[in-house]
């Protein structure tokens, strides 16, 4: 078994033609596709809070510049 690097996807070793060991559904599509989700879910939420800030900072600069929002 290996996994890729950064979310520690599970990788079949040998090509399935010449893999002796039965494809497992769960382990090599489902959970993979779940930690995707839960990556994606977490870079969402990360870039919703920049998006907060970002308001802020506008804001802000409204606020400094004079304008009235």
């Amino acid at each position: 078994m290996s996994e890729t690097k950064n979310l520690k996807l599970f990788k079949h070793e040998e090509p399935l033609e010449t893999n002796n060991n039965k494809f497992d559904i769960d382990k090599a599509l489902n959970q993979n596709w779940d930690k995707v989700d839960e990556y994606v879910e977490k870079v969402n939420t990360e870039i919703s809070n920049i998006q907060e800030k970002i308001g802020d900072i506008d804001t802000i600069l409204d606020i400094i510049n004079g304008e009235v929002i």
